[in-house]
């Protein structure tokens, strides 16, 4: 390879990179797939000049940087320092190391994972498989964001500190790994920490169904007097006034409560425990207005 020869298989590598971690930390902000795409690309022209300029410069830049260093891994560690600034940038928000150790972390597990399974799929040609590696890599990005899986997994670290602080010093620990540690590709202090993580991850994920069903469950199980107090259990927003109160359902699978949850509005209004209600579905939310 030549001084300045451009290499197209390390720039997409890194484009796709840099652009599941923006959709990760957006998804971790509360943007779902469509908000992400929207702010990144359909936004105000100055903004989307902005972002294709510094995308374009970051990506051409860090691609020659791997290519001139004489260890390329150098190179991939440099990408790694900025690459989630760049995506702070995109989403224009200001840096922060929680969010960004967040996303390091989910990004590198997904990563891990794909990478454990392509493995045993390998044709033998490293370079174009290494796209599709890649590739695959983003369509489960895209899949979990679309479903609000990141976002909904790190609400639920905050509201227990000493799980979010313990998944922080994982994240940083792994984070760190490469800078001190020159050959990472087989050592046991990446793949048993990451093999952890994606045992989290799966655990949390069923967390959160059990968890959507038990709350359903006892709402039908309510009594009129009770039913209230549980749509605020279930509820992460409650705005409560003399005539009318607002119940936002987010962080669940929107899809798998509105059946249940309509039948047993429906059912209360009849039994009178509130005069009339408005349900509003979206993709990512419910919300209720209850009249009393």
């Amino acid at each position: 390879m030549n001084g300045f020869e451009l290499n197209w298989i390390v720039l997409s590598q890194r484009t796709i990179e840099l652009l599941a971690f923006y959709l990760i930390l957006a998804n971790v902000y509360g943007k779902d797939l469509k908000e992400a795409f929207v702010q990144l690309v359909f936004t105000k022209q100055k903004v989307l000049y902005g972002n294709i300029i510094i995308s374009i410069i970051y990506l051409f830049s860090i691609t020659f940087i791997i290519q001139l260093l004489p260890v390329s891994a150098h190179g991939y560690l440099i990408d790694q320092l900025l690459r989630p600034v760049i995506a702070f940038f995109l989403l224009r928000r200001a840096f922060s190391l929680k969010k960004a150790l967040f996303t390091f972390l989910f990004s590198m597990g997904i990563g891990f994972a794909v990478s454990m399974l392509t493995f045993f799929f390998s044709t033998g040609q490293i370079m174009i498989q290494g796209v599709l590696v890649f590739l695959l890599n983003l369509s489960v990005v895209i899949f979990m964001s679309d479903k609000n899986y990141f976002e909904n997994i790190y609400v639920r670290l905050l509201k227990r500190k000493w799980l979010a602080n313990s998944v922080s010093i994982l994240s940083f620990v792994l984070y760190c790994l490469p800078f001190l540690i020159e050959n990472l590709s087989i050592s046991i202090f990446v793949i048993f920490p990451t093999l952890t993580l994606l045992l989290f991850f799966l655990i949390t994920v069923i967390f959160i169904k059990k968890e959507t069903t038990t709350k359903i469950e006892q709402l039908k199980n309510a009594t009129p007097e009770e039913f209230l107090q549980r749509l605020e259990e279930l509820s992460s927003e409650y705005f409560p006034s003399n005539l009318l109160r607002q119940y936002i359902i987010k962080n669940h699978n929107v899809m798998d409560i509105v059946p249940s949850l309509s039948k047993e509005l429906d059912t209360h209004k009849m039994l009178q425990t509130f005069r009339d209600y408005e349900c509003i579905v979206t993709k990512r939310q419910i919300k209720i207005n209850v009249i009393l």
